[in-house]
């Protein structure tokens, strides 16, 4: 009987096909980059953010605005988006009033303070809230750094939180920068939403939440 045995040659990859390889996973790369666009994600998670924040302290002034027999809100406008009155900030600023308007912000060390003492960049003393402080401390914009601003580089787009109060009748507004696509097309057009233009406010550049939202103008 004759037995017969078989050899196989073992086959490695040519230059020309790791080249395609290469190519192929650069392509998808580059796909996968654009459909989940990194950056977009990063604004749209900081946005998430500011909603939360602002969405948490609106929760924690209405709370104590309830339980408190005479609720001081800070340096309050007479009416809303009637002069004089402050404008607090969630960072420190330097500049003197604009049109009526002081702008306040708390020093480095307290802005974020929520302890109940008023000392943050919301002079709410939530200490009066039966059980304590519902914040352990008061947000700041995620986008925010620890530079001073100046009165004269406030603006619509800079990424700080904005509080402010009126006395007739006794309210509150607080807002915020949005920057992603998702929330903050301004434009309209990148298949985004505008919630700074339909949250029903006064003001389509910026996000509002409160109790009367055509305090800050």
């Amino acid at each position: 009987m004759r037995s017969t045995s078989s050899t196989s040659t073992a086959k490695g990859f040519t230059l020309l096909e790791l080249l395609i390889v290469i190519a192929i996973i650069a392509i998808l790369a580059t796909i996968l980059v654009i459909v989940i666009n990194p950056v977009e994600t990063l604004r749209r998670a900081r946005d998430v953010q500011r909603l939360s924040d602002l969405s948490s302290v609106r929760t924690a002034i209405a709370m104590y605005m309830t339980v408190t027999p005479n609720p001081s809100l800070g340096t309050c406008f007479p009416a809303p988006n009637a002069a004089p009155g402050q404008v607090y900030l969630s960072k420190p600023i330097t500049g003197a009033a604009v049109s009526g308007v002081t702008y306040v912000g708390s020093a480095d060390t307290t802005v974020g303070n929520g302890d109940g003492t008023g000392l943050g960049w919301i002079p709410v003393d939530f200490g009066g809230i039966a059980g304590g402080s519902p914040l352990a401390a008061l947000p700041l914009d995620p986008a925010q750094d620890t530079t001073a601003l100046t009165t004269g580089t406030l603006a619509s787009t800079t990424m700080v939180y904005r509080y402010a109060c009126s006395n007739a009748p006794l309210a509150f507004e607080m807002t915020a920068r949005l920057e992603s696509i998702a929330y903050g097309d301004t434009a309209g057009d990148q298949g985004g939403t505008n919630k700074m233009a339909t949250d029903g406010g006064n003001s389509t550049d910026l996000y509002e939440v409160g109790t009367n939202l055509q305090i800050i103008d």
